[in-house]
C-alpha cells in the first residue's frame, strides 16, 4: 500500500486526508522529478497530482498557481546544485569530485 492509499484507506482514493498529508515540498520534488523526466509539460498540476496520488485540489492549498511551483522548483534545484558543489570541494581528487557529485 503506497502513501495515498494508507492515508486514504484504499487504492485510487483520492480525499482530504491523502491532501492534508502531501506537503509543498511533496509537490517540488514531484515537480523537480517530473522535469528530469520529461521537461516542463510534465510539470502540470493534473500529472503531479497523479504522480502524489492526490487530488488537484491539494496543490491549490499548498501553490496559488502553477508559476509559484516553478519558482520553488527552480530554487530546490538551486539549493540541491550548492549542496553538491560543496560536497565536491570538499574532496582534492578532481576524479573523486565528479563521482561525489554524480557525473
Amino acid at each position: 500500500m503506497d502513501r495515498a492509499e494508507r492515508a486514504t484507506g484504499g487504492p485510487g482514493v483520492k480525499g482530504e486526508l491523502s491532501r492534508s498529508l502531501t506537503t509543498r515540498q511533496d509537490w517540488i520534488v514531484a515537480g523537480y522529478e517530473a522535469l528530469g523526466d520529461g521537461g516542463l509539460d510534465r510539470v502540470s498540476v493534473e500529472a503531479l497530482a497523479d504522480r502524489l496520488g492526490v487530488s488537484k485540489a491539494g496543490f491549490y492549498h499548498r501553490f496559488a498557481n502553477r508559476r509559484e511551483l516553478l519558482n520553488e522548483i527552480v530554487k530546490h534545484w538551486i539549493d540541491r546544485s550548492a549542496a553538491l558543489m560543496e560536497r565536491g570541494s570538499r574532496i582534492a581528487d578532481p576524479r573523486e569530485q565528479l563521482c561525489e557529485v554524480g557525473v
